[in-house]
Formats: C-alpha cells, sequence, structure tokens
C-alpha cells in the first residue's frame, strides 16, 4: 500500500487462523472490512476470473494438497458448485489420517502406512516396507490408533503421494511434489487400453478404501508401476467425470472448471479434459495464472469484490 500508495477499503485472506496473511488481514487496519475466503473457493472463483466469467454457479474440481476447510479438516479433494459469492461442497474425498502433519508432507510412507492403517489393508509385504524401521512404523500405526498428532485430511495431494509410496516411486521427498511428480511420469506409455480400480460414493463421499486395496494387490501381482500408476489416473479421471455427471443430473450444470496444483499434473489434465468433453461438458482452465496456490489471492478479491455488493 505504501509503494502504490493506495488505501484498501477491504481485505481478503484465508480461512486458516495461523497463517501469517490471516493475522495480518485483521491487525492491519481495525476500520477495514476482512472478508475470509475458504481455500478451494477461491482455487475455482480464481478459475472464473482467469476465463472472464460473469458470475454464475459452475462445477469445480478444486485438486490440490491442503487448504483449511469450512470444518477445520484439511481439505484438498473437493468438488463444488461455487460462484462468486458462495459455494456448496458437493462431494469430497473421504478423511483419512495425516499423521505427523506437515512431516507427513516430506515422508509420504507416513501417509501411505497411516492411510492403509486407518482403512484396515494389509501392506506387510509390499516391498517398499523393507527399507522402513519397523519403530517408525509402529509409530504411526499408534498415531493413527490414538489419534495423536494426525489430522483429517480429504487431499488429492496427499492420495497421490500415498499411492507413489505404496508403489515404491516415492518415499521421501526433497521438494513440494515431488512424489506424485514423479508418479505422473510413469504411467503415460501404458494409458492407452488401462483399466481403472473400482471406487465407491456415498452420499457426498468418495470412499478410498477400493482404489488404494486395488493398487497394492496390483503391486502385489507384480504389475509394473508405470501399469499401477495409468490405472490410478485413470481412476481419478473416472471419479471426476462421474461427480460432475451427477451434479449435471441433480441441478443442470454443464460448465466445469478445474483448479488446484494437482492440475498442474499434465496427464491427469489431458485425460480429464477430453474425458469431460467428450460428455458435453464446457471445460475452463487456467491460463494467465497457475492452477497452484500462486492464483488464490486472484480468486480470494474477487469473491471478496462480490461479497462487498
Amino acid at each position: 500500500s505504501k509503494l502504490f500508495r493506495i488505501q484498501p477499503e477491504q481485505v481478503a485472506c484465508d480461512l486458516h487462523p495461523n497463517y501469517y496473511s490471516t493475522r495480518w488481514a485483521y491487525e492491519f487496519n481495525k476500520q477495514i472490512k476482512v472478508t475470509q475466503v475458504q481455500h478451494h473457493h477461491a482455487h475455482i472463483a480464481a478459475c472464473m476470473a482467469d476465463n472472464e466469467l460473469e458470475n454464475r454457479k459452475i462445477i469445480g474440481l478444486a485438486y490440490d494438497g491442503t487448504g483449511y476447510g469450512s470444518d477445520g479438516a484439511i481439505w484438498g479433494g473437493e468438488v463444488l458448485v461455487a460462484d462468486y459469492v458462495g459455494f456448496k461442497r458437493s462431494f469430497h474425498l473421504e478423511y483419512l489420517p495425516l499423521a505427523g502433519g506437515d512431516v507427513a508432507i516430506r515422508k509420504p510412507w507416513r501417509i501411505a502406512i497411516a492411510y492403509a492403517h486407518a482403512l484396515g489393508l494389509d501392506i506387510s509385504d509390499l516391498p517398499f516396507i523393507e527399507d522402513l524401521e519397523q519403530r517408525s512404523i509402529r509409530i504411526v500405526r499408534l498415531q493413527v490408533d490414538k489419534e495423536v498428532n494426525t489430522v483429517a485430511t480429504s487431499s488429492m495431494g496427499r492420495l497421490f503421494d500415498a499411492v507413489a509410496a505404496l508403489v515404491g516411486i516415492r518415499s521421501e521427498v526433497t521438494y513440494e511434489a515431488q512424489a506424485a511428480i514423479e508418479l505422473e511420469e510413469l504411467p503415460r506409455i501404458h494409458t492407452r487400453g488401462a483399466e481403472s480400480y473400482p471406487y465407491r460414493i456415498l452420499g457426498q463421499t468418495i470412499l478410498l478404501r477400493d482404489i488404494l486395496e486395488s493398487v497394492i494387490q496390483s503391486i502385489k501381482n507384480d504389475e509394473a508401476p508405470g501399469l499401477v500408476g495409468a490405472r490410478f489416473h485413470l481412476t481419478i479421471v473416472k471419479l471426476s467425470m462421474d461427480v460432475a455427471c451427477r451434479i449435471r443430473e441433480q441441478i443442470g450444470l454443464n460448465e466445469v472448471a478445474l483448479s488446484g496444483g494437482v492440475w498442474q499434473n499434465k496427464l491427469l489434465s489431458e485425460l480429464t479434459i477430453a474425458g469431460l468433453i467428450a460428455n458435453g461438458f464446457q471445460v475452463f482452465v487456467h491460463h494467465q495464472t497457475p492452477p497452484n496456490d500462486g492464483g488464490i489471492a486472484l480468486g480470494q478479491a474477487v469473491i471478496a469484490n462480490h461479497v462487498k455488493r
């Protein structure tokens, strides 16, 4: 505000109470209105604004790693019906425990262990387990059982991390989304003719047990990591089209916006866009702003501007 000599009329920020930007928003000027915006709502609004859309309801597939949910959980696998004023959470990935919080993000093996344990899946004979300390495995499982230092998450990014670890592609990362990126690299040559894994939707919840159980069985059957990755990608594509079709049947919406860092996965984006278009949807993606959190501020600003009205 000093550099550009402006005096804001209002401030928009994230819902997360511990973000520096959220605390700053409330401390900046006690007289200025603060509008807190849910992370994934901001993602979809940013994509809409990037495409210069008028204010109207649209189906939003908001897939990313971490975003503070309105219920206090960590969201990230969200199917929204949203406009510039508000949103409805139509579907979401099943909540599973993120054991260790940020530590788990750096060590995807922890996510794989926690998810499998929470769902009652046996992974004791998977190859990636051999390189882990038994004590560390027991600690993660105990964290899940006792709900100690765990947070519930519906994150699509963390699901990709878990599959990458299960397959043996990456158990620890040195930069953001490394496991998911490496999981993306292998499957392309296997996608043609590959079959997706089964999944179930119960109410608003996309259940993950069938998907992960099938991934584990594929590994036990000695399927190539690239094929397992291809089948997993095709599963996410299929369920994305499924939920979009369900919403269209319910309320007639035919426009879909893709936003969130997971959509930087080129393989997933290409297959999903092609599938949605083939099913008669109009698809909007980012062009001038990135789909990851680099575009969040745009969505926050647009939402705050419309809420002000």
